[in-house]
């Protein structure tokens, strides 16, 4: 019989021992629910806000800078009548054709402090100035096209305005897609005879002479992009 009460002890032993156990597993699940799995959502989640906040701030202001750098530093315009141009730019197309052929151009300064070196062009509001300068100036990019009205004893150049009997129109053909350059250059000799014909140019050292062609007694020589 003496050996009961230590029976019962053992028991007793055993279940504070199973008690404590249970407690610990209490502790463990609740550190597991509220503490690991919480804060790593808590985490999960403040990471996927800074991703998006990251890749939408940079995507918008990546595009918009881009936009503005990329485009040469203006806003992009579609004709030189375009409102999107300010008062102190004019609508610049790469190709000097007004945007008949161009999607769209940029604003850009107008020039200022002109020269007044003699050079007519035309501008793609249709009028003649004294130079490429004074047209960009007068808010107007050149105009390549050719559509300006001629002065007596004139014609059109491209942009430029050549005198019929002294020059002749000289055009360099850009095949990177910008903007054909023209020119006003002097007539040999023997090409300001009326009736002249391209042949006038042979002996000459005329670059392009070979590209010559006559339209109502004014001639314009091509060359070719390089």
């Amino acid at each position: 019989m003496t050996s009961y009460p230590r029976a019962l002890s053992l028991a007793s032993m055993l279940i504070v021992t199973l008690f404590a156990l249970g407690a610990c597993g209490d502790d463990g699940g609740g550190t597991t629910d509220s503490g690991t799995a919480t804060d790593s959502g808590a985490g999960d989640s403040g990471a996927d806000d800074a991703a998006t906040d990251g890749s939408t701030d940079g995507g918008a202001d990546g595009s918009t800078d881009g936009g503005d750098d990329g485009g040469g530093g203006g806003a992009s315009c579609i004709t030189h009548l375009d409102p999107a141009c300010g008062a102190t730019e004019y609508c610049d197309f790469d190709d000097n054709l007004c945007g008949t052929v161009s999607t769209e151009g940029v604003c850009r300064p107008r020039p200022e402090g002109c020269d007044a070196v003699s050079e007519p062009s035309c501008g793609c509001n249709g009028l003649t100035y004294s130079n490429g300068c004074s047209v960009m100036a007068a808010g107007f990019d050149l105009n390549n096209n050719g559509t300006c009205t001629p002065a007596a004893s004139t014609f059109n150049c491209g942009s430029r305005i050549c005198q019929e009997g002294m020059e002749y129109c000289s055009r360099s053909i850009d095949d990177t897609g910008r903007a054909d350059t023209y020119s006003c250059l002097p007539l040999p000799a023997g090409c300001m005879t009326a009736g002249s014909d391209c042949t006038c140019f042979d002996g000459t050292s005329t670059p392009c002479a070979d590209m010559c062609a006559v339209d109502a007694g004014n001639f314009t020589l091509t060359c070719p992009g390089g």
